[in-house]
């Protein structure tokens, strides 16, 4: 009796595992469709000509690349979205360098005031970025920097954001590393090449890549700081006067996504 029973118990710890695995799969499978579907029937429109986009719209038929074609031509995307590139990708780097530089002094060296001067850095975050674009464009404009690459990345090189991340970052470094690089001769700046930054090289890609994010999507202050009509506009805010522009034939707006 006792072995049967054990065998069943061990019967049904077998099978509820099973059961288990199948829901999470279904549960996942059910998320994935939710997803992806509003992605694959952006894509089919998109390749659809303007007739034949609200039919079936969930069936890949009557499909060409001429809506990309004009999208990119009409639209001027390739230059639209190197304009968002140039600019995300210089000021990524600068926060990265701006950010590494500014933690390592907050973390490692010795200065009066230093707590209190964190704190001033870290009340910048509480700032809202809007409120400082009309002083940004004014000094802009007065630099004749308006409508310009350098008008767009220079306000916004340096960010507290990256600086309170890897200072948190560096204060994890123990404090015998420095003792040690010191008794070897490295500096400051060796130390932070040598082993500080490599050290940090996961915190640095994870912080780079939401900067970067934030820059390729950041709509207001390219309009802000760009003419309607220039040439340096970026892709979120083209993409946006193109579905204003081409609001009667939304083949093109999804082409153009």
């Amino acid at each position: 009796m006792a072995t049967s029973s054990t065998t069943g118990a061990i019967g049904i710890d077998h099978v509820r595992p099973g059961w288990r695995t199948a829901a999470r799969f279904a549960v996942l499978a059910l998320v994935a469709v939710c997803v992806l579907l509003p992605v694959y029937t952006t894509v089919l429109a998109a390749l659809k000509p303007g007739g034949k986009v609200l039919d079936r719209p969930f069936i890949p038929e009557y499909l060409t690349l001429s809506v990309l074609r004009d999208a990119w031509t009409e639209g001027r995307l390739g230059r639209y979205l190197w304009n968002s590139t140039v600019v995300a990708v210089v000021v990524t780097l600068a926060q990265l360098v701006t950010s590494v530089l500014a933690a390592y002094a907050f973390a490692f060296l010795r200065f009066p005031l230093k707590t209190f001067w964190f704190g001033v850095f870290l009340a910048t975050l509480l700032v809202p970025l809007e409120t400082t674009l009309v002083v940004n464009r004014r000094i802009v404009d007065s630099l004749g920097w308006l409508n310009s690459y350098q008008g767009l990345a220079v306000p916004f090189l340096a960010t507290a954001f990256g600086t309170f991340l890897m200072r948190q970052v560096f204060m994890q470094i123990p404090k015998e590393l420095r003792e040690a690089a010191v008794m070897d001769g490295l500096g400051h700046i060796g130390f932070l090449r040598e082993v500080a930054v490599p050290l940090a090289l996961f915190a640095l890609g994870n912080i780079g890549g939401t900067i970067l994010g934030g820059q390729l999507a950041d709509r207001l202050r390219d309009r802000m700081l760009t003419f309607a009509a220039a040439m340096l506009v970026s892709g979120v805010v083209a993409l946006a006067l193109f579905g204003w522009q081409a609001g009667l034939v939304p083949t093109l707006v999804l082409g153009f996504l």
